[in-house]
């Protein structure tokens, strides 16, 4: 008997880039467990100062078993944001999750809810479902919250959220995270017991069909620059200014090979950025603007490192999905990280060199170890080998049968 899922997703295909293929694929891949997905999202983004992706290329086609259910609330500017800057709002998307609770009468029958972090209003709108339809409540963490949050925001809203936190947790039937982290976190938090905690990693989402047409965009590629590309997201929480520092000390050890590397960031121009990054664009430090997704796998080919980072011990917890997406496209990785879930699984797997954070000369040396096709050659094919471990099929697979059980209950 098919079982159905109801799914609050604010940020779901085509809104939102990160959030939404991270939701997008939890939703594909349990329709292709055997659940009937009911996504409840919204049909455009809201506010003015945090900015969403259009992205329709991340869901180019319906997929069976998954009904997307859209509502829009009014559109009250910065409003929400500027409220949630302060602490008076836990989530500039309240008014999303408010609207939804007049609209509960619009969908079908269900046996259980999963509600997915972030966004916050998803974990809302999961507990009002759970509560007015008497059902059992997933509660799911793909990235920390009120412990890592608590200590970037102001006291207020760490008071507000490790009350939500703490009530959901209590609620929930189970809980779903994304690393051995943030589960230790939450039991040593709450007293969260273990059985009712299961880690659920990140993973690869995309297929393996599209690396045939990256491979050959590589062998027809005929310049010799190296290419260190950043893909994604760039924030304060990446600390990504090591990185730039590293990437000019290299320079400036090499003046007369400066032309060869290139530094190559792909993301949005936010706040953060015209403040902190735009001023170091020029001299091999190159912006690119935001790519559909589709058009990644064309990008990539030309580039030979992927880079990421974290801003330091308080991200320790986190496994960055570009990590996944550098695994999934075999770029070599060059990640400044600390000591961590990341930089534990990139020294298991050998699939990247490492740097401390703020060690710029670290970074530096290892932009000239790069340099060889040699090592990146030997990084390339490992990945190659190893991929099929990080799909995030299986994991989804995981989370399938440990709800199942809990329903069994």
């Amino acid at each position: 008997m098919t079982q159905t899922l109801l799914f609050p997703a604010y940020n779901f295909p085509p809104l939102g880039r990160g959030g939404a293929i991270m939701h997008f694929n939890t939703a594909r891949f349990l329709a292709q467990e055997g659940w009937r997905i009911e996504v409840l999202s919204t049909g455009a983004a809201q506010g003015v100062l945090i900015k969403q992706a259009i992205d329709p290329s991340l869901m180019p086609e319906p997929v069976e078993s998954l009904q997307v259910h859209r509502y829009t609330p009014p559109n009250l500017g910065p409003i929400p944001e500027l409220l949630y800057a302060t602490g008076l709002l836990v989530c500039p998307q309240i008014p999303w999750f408010k609207g939804w609770l007049k609209r509960f009468e619009e969908l079908p029958p269900a046996d259980a809810v999963l509600a997915s972090f972030p966004q916050t209003s998803n974990f809302f709108l999961g507990e009002a479902l759970a509560d007015h339809f008497d059902l059992p409540l997933f509660i799911d963490f793909r990235d920390e919250f009120s412990g890592t949050r608590s200590r970037e925001k102001n006291f207020l809203w760490s008071m507000k959220a490790r009350k939500v936190e703490e009530r959901l947790i209590h609620r929930a039937a189970h809980a779903f995270v994304t690393s051995k982290t943030v589960a230790r976190n939450l039991m040593e938090r709450y007293g969260l017991d273990d059985s009712r905690c299961t880690v659920i990693e990140n993973g690869i989402f995309a297929d393996e069909d599209e690396l045939a047409e990256v491979e050959e965009n590589r062998r027809e590629r005929n310049d010799s620059t190296l290419r260190l590309v950043w893909l994604g997201t760039l924030s304060q929480h990446q600390g990504p200014e090591t990185l730039i520092q590293g990437f000019r000390l290299w320079q400036k050890e090499n003046p007369s090979e400066k032309v060869s590397v290139e530094l190559v960031l792909v993301c949005h121009q936010s706040l953060y950025f015209k403040r902190r990054i735009r001023q170091h664009l020029g001299e091999g430090i190159r912006w690119e603007p935001f790519r559909p997704r589709a058009e990644i796998p064309e990008l990539v080919a030309s580039c030979d490192v992927g880079c990421l980072s974290l801003g330091g011990e308080l991200y320790s917890y986190a496994l960055p999905t570009k990590l996944y997406d550098y695994l999934h496209f075999g770029l070599p990785i060059l990640a400044i990280l600390p000591e961590g879930e990341a930089r534990s699984l990139i020294e298991a797997e050998q699939i990247g060199l490492l740097a401390d954070c703020s060690d710029a000369e670290q970074v530096a040396s290892h932009i000239e170890s790069l340099r060889g096709s040699g090592l990146r050659d030997e990084i390339h094919i490992r990945m190659r080998q190893i991929r099929r471990n990080f799909l995030f099929e299986r994991q989804i697979r995981r989370m399938s049968q440990k709800m199942r059980e809990v329903l069994e209950r």
